[in-house]
């Protein structure tokens, strides 16, 4: 860096950013801030023009399995095992503050016990998934 880096420079930059630094702050993050910069431009300087740019310097492969389709569980089965089933859906503890018709939980289905935590049915489409 051909300018050295002021106090006065950092103090504003840190009135921007609403920092209320002490003069010992002041000299401390001047000193750091100048080698940052000075780093910075050591890196700038630097001639890249035969280095392919990259995302990550290590070549990776996907390790995941292949992403087909496979056929879901069997409706009936999965709500037969769920604690609590209404109109074909799995039925869930309130988990936000949203009015209901019904205001007493299926029994077996915990609820954190705060005022107006219900439990609510949500959707199962036809495939197995919710909506």
């Amino acid at each position: 860096m051909s300018e050295r880096l002021s106090p006065e420079v950092v103090a504003h930059v840190a009135q921007l950013a609403r920092l209320d630094l002490t003069d010992d702050e002041l000299a401390l993050y001047t000193g750091q801030l100048a080698a940052v910069l000075e780093h910075a431009a050591d890196v700038e300087a630097l001639d890249l023009s035969d280095v392919p740019p990259t995302a990550h310097p290590l070549s990776l492969v996907n390790v995941l399995r292949a992403d087909e389709p496979r056929p879901c569980l069997d409706r009936d089965e999965v709500l037969a095992m769920a604690p609590a089933v209404e109109d074909h859906r799995f039925r869930v503890p309130r988990i936000m503050s949203e009015p209901s018709a019904d205001p007493e939980p299926p029994a077996g289905v915990p609820t954190s016990g705060a005022p107006g935590d219900q439990n609510r049915a949500l959707p199962l489409g036809a495939d197995g998934e919710h909506r």
